[in-house]
C-alpha cells in the first residue's frame, strides 16, 4: 500500500511541474468484458494519462473486473471471479487512434463450491494487456485485452479452482470519459 501511495504521489508531483507544457488527463471508464470460460461481465477503471510529448502518454490505471463462471460444479452452482489490478502503460497516438500496452500487478479472487459449502480464494498475479481505440474529444472508445498469470501453489485448492485461476484472460469493449484535462493542448 505504501508503494502505491508513493507512486501516486510522484505522479502528482510530475504533473505539477510539467502542467504548463503538456495536456494531462484523468479518465473514468467502463467496459463490457468477455472472459475466457466465463459469462459476460463488467469492468470499471480510473486512468491517469501523463503527456510525454505530442504523441506519447504514460498511463497509470486501477480497475476492477467481475464475471460469473459458466463452469458448473455438480450441476448446482455457478461461481464468480473478480480481478483488481493496477497497470502502468504507454499510449502512443497517431491522429485520433491509439495503441496502449500495459503491465502491472493485481489480485484474482473468487468463490467456488466444494463438498456442500462455499469457499473463497484470492491470489496475487502478474497482469499484462493492451488496448487500441479512438479518442474523440472527451470520449475514448476502444477494444482491450487483459491477461493475468499467477504462480501455482499445490495446497488444498480444488482442481476446478486451480485451473480457472492459473491464467485468467478477457477481451472487452471500453468507453472512457475524460473528467479532467490539465495544461495547454499543443
Amino acid at each position: 500500500m505504501k508503494k502505491v501511495f508513493i507512486l501516486l504521489l510522484c505522479c502528482v508531483c510530475m504533473v505539477e511541474t510539467n502542467a504548463q507544457n503538456n495536456r494531462n488527463e484523468l479518465q473514468a471508464g467502463a467496459e463490457l468484458v468477455v472472459p475466457h470460460n466465463y459469462i459476460v461481465g463488467y469492468s470499471i477503471d480510473i486512468k491517469w494519462l501523463y503527456s510525454l510529448g505530442k504523441s506519447g502518454k504514460l498511463t497509470l490505471s486501477a480497475g476492477k473486473a467481475r464475471s460469473n463462471s459458466s463452469m458448473r460444479n455438480n450441476g448446482t452452482h455457478v461461481s464468480w471471479l473478480r480481478t483488481n489490478a493496477v497497470l502502468l502503460g504507454y499510449r502512443h497516438s497517431v491522429n485520433k487512434f491509439y495503441f496502449e500496452p500495459q503491465t502491472g500487478y493485481g489480485q484474482i479472487a473468487g468463490r467456488g463450491y466444494l463438498q456442500g459449502g462455499y469457499f473463497r480464494q484470492s491470489y496475487g498475479a502478474f497482469f499484462w494487456g493492451g488496448a487500441a481505440g479512438l479518442q474523440l474529444k472527451r470520449f475514448d472508445i476502444g477494444l482491450r485485452y487483459q491477461s493475468a498469470h499467477r504462480r501455482v501453489h499445490r495446497d488444498i485448492v480444488p482442481i476446478d479452482w486451480e485451473i480457472a485461476t492459473r491464467k485468467f484472460r478477457f477481451g472487452g469493449i471500453r468507453v472512457g470519459y475524460n473528467l479532467l484535462g490539465i495544461g495547454r493542448k499543443k
